[in-house]
């Protein structure tokens, strides 16, 4: 039996995530953001307990998904592995609803060298892996982005996106950055990725 949740150490060591703004606050939006996220291809789930694995729990239908707490599942990452992950809703009023989809960096540290990320010695090889995942969650933005146009996006270590994208909108993209930003730009999304000067 596959250990997508029980494995040890899966859910230690922070989240990596994918934190999107939501365009309104109603339980409407809130639904079609986190439907949006759990029908993408390569997730699945979503389950309501990850202490047991998801094969002996029922499944969450996209229409039920609770707005509170967490719910969980398991994504397939672009070099076969598979990586625990969930999503939860974040309302921090007045500075945006987000909902973020996570990978918990015990499970993801099983699929791509990590190291200590985000703490301990930085290496080229720690760079390249969050190179791949970075790219490979942007992706999954962009297939979010055409069902559900989501205002604002933050890709990285448990950033505070809330506070980052105000600091946006005062004084403009940061030159130095170890999140990605995405910004809806004319009806696309612009991709700013981590620049990687400043480390841990």
């Amino acid at each position: 039996m596959n250990e997508f949740f029980t494995a040890p150490d899966t859910w230690v060591g922070g989240l990596y995530e994918l934190v999107l703004e939501l365009p309104e606050r109603s339980d409407t939006c809130i639904a079609l953001a986190l439907s949006s996220i759990w029908q993408l291809r390569a997730l699945t789930g979503c389950y309501l307990n990850r202490d047991v694995e998801p094969d002996v729990q029922a499944q969450v239908s996209f229409s039920d998904i609770p707005h509170e707490g967490h719910v969980y599942g398991y994504v397939n990452l672009p070099n076969g592995k598979s990586c625990a992950c969930g999503t939860y809703v974040a309302d921090f009023n007045p500075d945006g609803l987000w909902v973020s989809f996570y990978l918990p960096l015990g499970s993801l540290g099983q699929a791509y060298h990590l190291g200590g990320y985000p703490f301990g010695d930085w290496s080229s090889t720690i760079e390249s892996s969050l190179v791949v995942v970075n790219t490979w969650l942007k992706e999954l933005a962009g297939s979010i982005y055409k069902d559900f146009r989501f205002v604002f996006g933050v890709i990285g270590f448990e950033s505070g996106f809330e506070e980052l994208k105000k600091d946006v909108l005062a004084g403009g993209i940061p030159k130095t950055r170890s999140e990605g930003l995405l910004i809806p730009e004319n009806k696309t999304l612009s991709w700013y990725p981590p620049t990687y000067d400043r480390h841990w």
